[in-house]
């Protein structure tokens, strides 16, 4: 019974803080998970009340989504905590204290598929520019060679 009486207090703490953060108001919490993992058997507990209600989804890392996501955020434990605001994704820090749950999330400046883009981007363009140098070099080399 007592540990019931607990639980509840973790969620309403809980609530409360995804109230005060405004994560309950405009956005979803996306929830990695793997079925081996005892810390995501505790958080998911903590966050019952949000995964029933839909204020946060279960992923599974091992799905193509999860899978994705692991990828797109570097996430490497679990569980971890993306922020969808509808209009963006944002990785979140989930940690305990006490008996606390925390979850902050980095604040959106750019989607981070366009931080990703951009990387490409980069890399696609040193690319070119080693193709490039070694093109000069061959013909180069073949100017020297027929003169």
């Amino acid at each position: 019974m007592e540990e019931d009486a607990v639980a509840e207090e973790i969620r309403n703490r809980i609530r409360e803080a995804f109230v005060e953060a405004g994560l309950l108001v405009g956005g979803r919490l996306l929830l990695l998970t793997d079925k081996r993992c005892l810390g995501c058997v505790t958080v998911k507990e903590m966050l019952r009340e949000q995964l029933e209600s839909g204020a946060a989804v279960e992923i599974d890392v091992e799905s193509e989504g999860g899978k994705e996501l692991c990828e797109r955020f570097g996430i490497e434990e679990v569980p971890a905590v993306i922020l969808d605001t509808g209009e963006e994704l944002r990785r979140c820090e989930i940690r305990t204290e006490g008996d606390d749950l925390v979850i902050e999330c980095e604040v959106g400046e750019r989607r981070d598929e366009d931080k990703r883009g951009e990387e490409e981007r980069e890399k696609e363009g040193a690319e070119e520019e080693t193709v490039s140098e070694s093109e000069k070099a061959e013909s180069k080399k073949k100017e020297l060679g027929e003169n």
